[in-house]
């Protein structure tokens, strides 16, 4: 039975508030990365509960509350992760399968930094990649400029605070598009993992231990690192973010296969909260988990587990 109009513009409208709140929330708080990682939800909510054009009517009135609410270069900024949750609504309406979750939010994602570079281009003057290096840089002089006159620190610590700073400044100037596909890799999984609690009837079926990440991912990022390694004058920009865009990817893979034999071997849920604590604090288990994604992309270990359930 259809909603009454009255009832459908309260349910989508009661969304939206709930979108602009964590916005303004975000925005006072200091909190805005959290909220990228859960704009989404609204939206996945409002294809579920209704269809994939009233989600997309929803995503156009946040876009424009959201340019309203911030400067042209953080709206442009903020929305990479808001349209990139928000098309997981139109993945939903869609059917797809899990495993094109990512190429939805990612192909989104790429659209819109397409459109934002050229919005960009045409209120500043400047490409969206130079215009967020000036706005790091004066935020960084601000800084800067804050810490010595407050008298608490040293000169020599605001000197190697700034050449720090300056550093990952320039960190991100190269490595952007590997910051981009991790933000969408995350915003993918805690939109979808959030709208699963609040609709588990409609997304109960998704489950994250399945992940397996195909095996020509794991051949070119271990390619880029040969080349990188090797060779390291030919285009290693391009080769290191291969390379760190992959071995996350490939890191989140492995970790979605520990935690799948840990269920198959029914581990209690505390021994699966201390493993991962343990897995986030120790640096040089990344590596082993690196080389676990890449042989699971060839190999698929899950198979085994299930046909040995099967034979039982």
């Amino acid at each position: 039975m259809s909603k009454s109009p009255k009832s459908l513009a309260k349910s989508i409208g009661l969304q939206l508030i709930v979108y602009l709140l964590g916005l303004w929330a975000g925005i006072f708080s200091g909190a805005l990365p959290l909220f990228v990682l859960l704009s989404g939800v609204p939206f996945i909510l409002i294809s579920i509960d209704h269809s994939m054009l009233h989600a997309s009517i929803a995503l156009a009135i946040a876009l424009v509350g959201t340019w309203v609410s911030m400067d042209m270069l953080s709206f442009i900024l903020v929305s990479i992760g808001v349209v990139s949750g928000a098309s997981l609504a139109w993945w939903y309406a869609l059917k797809r399968p899990l495993k094109e979750s990512f190429l939805w939010s990612g192909g989104s994602a790429v659209l819109w930094l397409l459109f934002g570079n050229l919005l960009q281009i045409q209120f500043s003057g400047s490409d969206l990649l130079t215009s967020t290096r000036d706005a790091l840089t004066q935020g960084l002089d601000t800084m800067l400029q804050t810490m010595s006159e407050l008298g608490a620190y040293s000169t020599d610590q605001v000197a190697e605070f700034s050449t720090v700073m300056q550093q990952g400044i320039e960190l991100f100037t190269e490595q952007w598009p590997y910051f981009v596909v991790a933000l969408v890799a995350v915003s993918t999984i805690t939109n979808l993992s959030f709208a699963r609690v609040m609709r588990r009837q409609q997304l109960g079926h998704l489950d994250w231990l399945v992940l397996q990440m195909p095996a020509w991912l794991a051949g070119l990022t271990v390619l880029s690192k040969a080349v990188n390694h090797f060779t390291p004058t030919i285009v290693p920009v391009v080769t290191s973010n291969i390379w760190n865009a992959g071995s996350f990817l490939l890191v989140l893979s492995a970790l979605s296969l520990c935690f799948f034999f840990l269920r198959h071997w029914r581990v209690s849920p505390i021994v699966r909260a201390i493993f991962l604590m343990y897995v986030l604090t120790s640096p040089w288990l990344w590596r082993v988990l690196f080389l676990v994604g890449v042989f699971d992309s060839f190999f698929n270990y899950r198979f085994y587990a299930r046909t040995g359930k099967a034979e039982k």
